[in-house]
């Protein structure tokens, strides 16, 4: 009994909608009536009056306790519909967050496949030129005067001077 007390206290504690305030109250009054009827049928059996347990009975103890069993199994079915419409609410954001993380995903690798051919072409292209000047070289033995990028402060700048002290080299032997 001292269980089941604390238990209706700490279900009134916890109610937080109308609906949880007013189930906390029904199963307070159930808990009351079904005590009272309890302790009757307990005295009544120590009576020994079979005519007085039935009578008891009769008078809606039976039915009292199904309609409480009806309202908890609605109580219940409350509960699960809020929970499966809050798993639901939680699914919906939980796919809208994946598809902004893809589409963040899919810009970041657009973004930076913009920039490798950005730095691609600016490696690639004095690259080429020196290439070209080569084989042009090889091909007729001579060498026009090619604007390398010799200005550039980095490695493709350093291979480009190289390339034309080169040239220039060869050129007076």
């Amino acid at each position: 009994k001292k269980e089941l007390k604390i238990t209706i206290k700490e279900l009134d504690r916890v109610s937080a909608t109308k609906e949880d305030k007013d189930f906390a109250k029904e199963v307070k009054v159930f808990y009351d009536y079904y005590n009272k009827t309890i302790n009757q049928t307990f005295d009544l059996v120590d009576e020994n009056d079979d005519q007085a347990i039935q009578a008891n009975s009769k008078n809606g103890a039976t039915a009292k306790v199904e309609d409480f069993l009806t309202t908890l199994d609605n109580y219940n079915d409350g509960i699960q519909q809020s929970t499966d419409q809050a798993y639901e609410d939680l699914r919906a954001k939980e796919a809208t967050s994946q598809t902004i993380f893809l589409v963040f995903v899919l810009l970041m690798l657009l973004l930076l496949m913009r920039i490798m051919r950005s730095i691609a072409r600016q490696i690639g292209q004095p690259l080429e030129e020196v290439a070209t000047s080569a084989q042009q070289i090889a091909e007729t033995g001579t060498y026009q005067n090619w604007t390398f990028q010799k200005e550039r402060r980095d490695e493709i700048g350093q291979l480009s001077r190289a390339f034309e002290k080169m040239i220039l080299t060869v050129q007076e032997k």
